[in-house]
């Protein structure tokens, strides 16, 4: 580009510059009319919503109707003693469970640590989800660890003998297996 062509486009530049300015001027000089001055035409709606309020005695009565119909109720009726029957030879509720001795279900072996004169298993409960090691010997919730194998553990207490495996056959427990 040239210097003359920069004199030619700086003097447009300029021009705009000028007209814009004067034009502002012109807008912002205008008074403003204030609000109320300004004519507003009027809202009349072509339907009435005022209405009659109901009359006292009419609400009184729906209200007396109301209550004495609960909306709630099958029969719609307010509560009457008499037609209240007592049930009769009803059972009582079984107690409470006893806390059960752990079963295959409740305990279970996640691991067996057999290395050397280390014998370990891992032992999960409800009271230990995360599981827990114990030696031979040892006991949890009333059963003492008896007899520790690389398939497993057995369990005593009293004449009762659990026997965990670490791996459970699910093949062998379904229906129609040989």
């Amino acid at each position: 580009m040239q210097i003359r062509d920069l004199k030619i486009l700086s003097s447009v530049n300029l021009a705009v510059s000028a007209a814009l300015l004067c034009a502002s001027y012109l807008i912002l000089s205008e008074p403003v009319s204030q609000p109320s001055a300004r004519d507003i035409a009027k809202w009349e709606p072509s339907v009435s919503l005022t209405t009659e309020a109901p009359s006292n005695v009419t609400a009184e009565t729906q209200l007396a109707e109301a209550h004495s119909r609960p909306l709630f109720r099958h029969s719609r009726r307010p509560f009457d003693p008499s037609q209240v029957t007592v049930a009769e030879n009803v059972p009582e509720p079984p107690p409470p469970p006893s806390e059960a001795a752990p079963t295959d279900l409740q305990m279970t072996v996640k691991g067996v640590l057999l290395d050397g004169k280390t014998r370990k298993v891992l032992l999960a409960s409800p009271e230990t989800p995360d599981g827990i090691w114990l030696s031979e010997g040892a006991e949890i919730s009333g059963w003492k660890i008896v007899k520790l194998g690389a398939n497993g553990a057995t369990l005593a207490s009293g004449q009762q003998n659990l026997e965990l495996k670490l791996y459970v056959d699910n093949a062998a427990n379904t229906v129609g297996s040989p």
